[in-house]
């Protein structure tokens, strides 16, 4: 079971991070500001709150997680 979650973990956390740092590349490249489209941003979202729902919030590297996750633009 704990394989499971841990594979699940890893890959919404793959995910999140490489869409945020495509986002913050599109951005240094672009000249001027680039919004993020709505489903991008709704995308961004789900995968905060599904890694958000995979964590022990009683410990404390996994809170901080959550923390640098939110603030993600």
């Amino acid at each position: 079971m704990r394989h499971a979650w841990i594979n699940t973990f890893r890959e919404k956390l793959a995910e999140f991070t490489s869409a945020a740092f495509h986002y913050w590349n599109v951005r240094q490249v672009t000249v001027g500001t680039v919004e993020l489209k709505d489903e991008e941003r709704r995308r961004l979202a789900q995968l905060e709150h599904e890694i958000e729902l995979l964590i022990n919030p009683t410990e404390q590297d996994h809170r901080e997680l959550v923390e640098t996750i939110k603030q993600t633009p």
